[in-house]
């Protein structure tokens, strides 16, 4: 039964976080997409003759996608684990007085 709360709370996390990124995520990635269109639509007319616009539009797609995943890899694994890392550097060497245990948590984490 303890289990199943677990899950049911591990479950109903994962969901708020979802709900609370995707605004974050869908605006940024608008953002992303005008500028790279605005960069596209003034390229020169040559340019537009030579590539397909098909090809032109699934690498669009594709690279806001790529966008929206690196977002997300950042916010979720990268500054997580950059703010735990200085957070316990910053509590050893204040805990006990000692550089040399800060520098121990980075070289551990590198």
């Amino acid at each position: 039964d303890t289990q199943a709360r677990g899950r049911v709370a591990v479950a109903a996390c994962g969901e708020a976080r979802s709900l609370c990124f995707s605004r974050v995520s869908h605006s940024a990635g608008r953002r992303f997409g005008r500028s790279v269109f605005g960069r596209l639509h003034a390229l020169p007319t040559r340019w537009h003759a030579e590539h397909p616009t098909g090809e032109v539009a699934v690498a669009f797609g594709r690279g806001e996608r790529g966008f929206r995943s690196l977002l997300g890899l950042l916010v979720f694994s990268v500054f997580p684990t950059l703010l735990e890392l200085s957070l316990s550097v910053t509590i050893l060497r204040r805990r006990f007085a000692s550089h040399a245990l800060g520098l121990v948590a980075l070289g551990t984490f590198s």
